[in-house]
Formats: C-alpha cells, sequence, structure tokens
C-alpha cells in the first residue's frame, strides 16, 4: 500500500508546500506535517504541538521565505553549470 493514500493531500497542512520525498510523507503520516515542518515545529515543541498547538501565521511566512531562499540558491547553482 502507498504512502500517499494515508495522506490528506500531496501539501503540507503546516507550511502548504508540496510533499516530495517518502521522509516528508512519512512525517505528514505520524504528525500531520512535512518533514521541514516537523524539524522546524514540531520537534522543539513535541508536547505543545500533541496539545494542538501549531505554528502562528507569521512563524509560517517566514519559515517558508528561508525555504524559498535555499531553493532559488539552489537553482541558481544548477544554472550555473546548464
Amino acid at each position: 500500500m502507498s504512502c500517499l493514500h494515508n495522506t490528506k493531500g500531496f501539501f503540507c497542512e503546516v507550511c502548504g508546500y508540496l510533499s516530495l520525498t517518502s521522509m516528508d510523507h512519512r512525517s505528514k503520516i505520524s504528525i500531520g506535517a512535512c518533514r521541514g515542518c516537523e524539524l522546524k515545529f514540531f520537534e522543539p515543541n513535541v508536547e505543545k504541538w500533541k496539545n494542538g498547538w501549531r505554528p502562528k501565521k507569521r512563524e509560517i511566512n517566514s519559515f517558508n521565505k528561508e525555504n524559498q531562499k535555499s531553493v532559488y540558491s539552489i537553482l541558481s547553482e544548477i544554472n550555473n553549470y546548464i
């Protein structure tokens, strides 16, 4: 059985990013968020998360901006080699 059958969709319920990797899918099944959100938000706040806490919109926006910078940096480096 595919992990996709156990998720609520292809996008992270916290940050909204597309979940691409098997690690993302495992995280979505276990905590309802992608691997990035698991590392950034869940692991430092396990007990709060279990009690319903989720990051505020501004924290998510900041996290998404950090990710975008990383992705653009990687794409720029790849483009230099093409």
